[in-house]
Parts: structure tokens; sequence; C-alpha cells
């Protein structure tokens, strides 16, 4: 009897989430995995980089699970057969919908996580049409679909709330406008290139377009910048300490991964934007909407960019460049206005 058999994997299940509730459900499961653990190796910065036991079927958690448990490729090759483009890192998946984990709960399934809430585009449930929650406290992201579970349990409500302004940003009627839009741009991002020409024209960007506009708009603050302009949500993060180690390149690809799901919106909202995915007059009218909480919805392409335009030197530029002269070619006249903002002044 196959181990898949027994405990079969749910709809858009990640293979680690599976592995867990494989192991709850199973002693011997759990005593054959004893010591098997998620790996991490320090980078350029310092820090802990995370191997992904959730999409890179080479990783050494992958290779161990497979070994001691001697599965079948048919077992876990369905759990790495796509890849929904930028991911958030392994430690920063702490996003889930409440609604999914009450739903598991309901039909006798061990809370699982799902694929989809690790895409970094993904920041309300195609399901429910509801935005996102946070685990707040640390917690091992083995099992974290539990974790999430016991922890909503115990604290429902968000620290935000009885705030005037975040009441506001909650409201049915914004949070249903921010859900069009969002939807529209995570449908875009993980349909296929022939779909998106379909969708958006000629015009259309690829998927590496919007990558670096998001890495943009969602850019880590450090001592020497503010951040992305995602950052300046009202509700935003204190700066954290320590960032004079830690280089633009670094701060452009990881800014994404300690953003909360508020700025995150934000990001992937105003990047389809710049790409021509959403209009500039149904972003726009966002600008009515959320008062004083995020005023940038109604700003230009010219305008993001030079909001965007976040150097501690010229190399920041140079690097910057370098990036956009790697991207594939693309007819982008709305990009171009974008990056003309990017240019710093003399």
């Amino acid at each position: 009897m196959r181990l898949l058999d027994l405990c079969p994997a749910s709809v858009d299940e990640c293979f680690s989430s599976w592995i867990y509730r494989c192991m709850i459900k199973f002693p011997w499961v759990r005593f054959s995995l004893e010591g098997v653990s998620v790996k991490a190796e320090s980078d350029r910065c310092g820090e802990l980089v995370y191997e992904d036991p959730d999409f890179d079927i080479s990783s050494s958690y992958v290779q161990d699970v497979t070994s001691r448990l001697n599965l079948a490729q048919d077992d876990y090759f369905r759990f790495f057969d796509k890849k929904p483009g930028k991911l958030l890192s392994w430690q920063s998946r702490r996003f889930y919908c409440r609604d999914c984990v009450m739903d598991d709960i309901k039909n006798n399934i061990l809370p699982y996580w799902r694929r989809s809430w690790c895409s970094a585009v993904c920041v309300f449930c195609p399901l429910h049409e509801k935005k996102l929650s946070s685990i707040r406290f640390n917690c091992d992201p083995i099992g974290r679909g539990w974790r999430a579970f016991s922890e909503f349990s115990r604290y429902p409500y968000h620290q935000y709330q009885g705030t005037r302004n975040y009441n506001l940003w909650e409201s049915e009627s914004l949070q249903k406008a921010l859900y069009d839009l969002a939807i529209q741009v995570f449908e875009w991002y993980g349909s296929s290139e022939e779909a998106r020409v379909d969708s958006a024209g000629a015009d259309v960007a690829s998927t590496a377009y919007f990558d670096l506009v998001f890495e943009l708009l969602t850019q880590a603050p450090s001592l020497h910048n503010s951040g992305g302009l995602s950052w300046s949500f009202t509700f935003a993060f204190k700066l954290r300490l320590g960032r004079y180690r830690k280089d633009y390149s670094w701060l452009l690809e990881n800014g994404v991964n300690e953003v909360d799901v508020n700025q995150r919106v934000c990001g992937v909202i105003l990047a389809g934007k710049v790409l021509g995915i959403l209009s500039d007059e149904e972003v726009g009218r966002l600008d009515c909407m959320v008062d004083d909480l995020f005023p940038y919805f109604g700003l230009s392409n010219l305008e993001l960019g030079f909001r965007c335009a976040n150097y501690s030197s010229i190399g920041d530029y140079d690097y910057l460049l370098s990036r956009i002269g790697r991207l594939p070619y693309s007819s982008q006249a709305r990009f171009d206005g974008f990056v003309a903002g990017l240019t710093p002044e003399m």
C-alpha cells in the first residue's frame, strides 16, 4: 500500500504539509523521519537562507524524506509539477486563509498548507475572496497549518482592530474593491504567456517585468532609505535595526518577505497598474476610498518610479540598470515611464 493511498494529499497541498500530516497519522512515519529537518546556509549578509522543501525537489529535505520512506515517484512528483512564479521564502510563508483552515477542520482534515499561499502575488484567497491572515508568532514552519488554526482560535482579533483608519481599510466595500483588482493580477500572473497576451494585448509584459517592479515597490527599508512605496502604508512594521550591512540587491530581493499582507496588497495592485494589467482609472478610484492610509493609487507611472528611487549610492542605480538590461525584450511604454522616474537626480 502506497503512503499516498494511506494519507491522500489534499488539493493544492504543499509537500512538507502532507509529510507532517502523515507523521501525525502514522507513528512509524514520525519515527522514520526522526532528525530530518530543513537545512539552512548563511548568505552573503550573514542571514540564514533555508532550502525550499515545497518547490525544490532536489532539496536535502525532500531527498531524505523520500529515501527514508522509500516513496515512489508517483507519491511525490505531483507536489513539484509547477512553480507559481516568485515565492515567499520558506521562513516567510506565514499567510493563510482562515476560511480554508476552518473548512479543513469541518471536513475532519488536519489543516494543511496550500501551495498558492506561498506565492508572493497571492494576497487574497481565490475561493473565499478574503484577504489572507498571518501567523503572528514564530513557529516551526513544518505543520504551520495546524499552528495557524491554533493561533487564531486563541487570538481571533487583529492587533489594529478598533483603530478608525484601520476599520476603514477593513470595511467590506474597500476589501471588495481591493480583491477585485488583486485577483486580476494574481490570475494574470499565473496564466500562460498566450493568455496574458490575449488579456492585455500586444503590449503585455512578462512576469519578469512584474517581479522587478514588485521588488522595487516592496524594497526593504534600511538605515539609509525608507524602503519601497508599499512600506508607506500607515500601519507598516517598524524599521528593523542592523540594516547598515545589507546591500541594495538584498533589500530588493527580500523586501517582499518582510512586508505584511496589507503592504503586499498595495504592491501587487500598483505593480499591476504600472504594467497595464490594471487600468489607471480602476486603480485611481481607490484613492478616494482609502483616505490617508495609502494615498498613492492615483500616481502616474513616472511618479511611482520617482517614489521607488531609493538609492544609497550611484552603485545601487547601476545595479538596477543591470537588472533592467537582463529583462526579455518587450515593447512596454508604460514600464518605460516608470523607469524614467527611477533616474536619480544628479
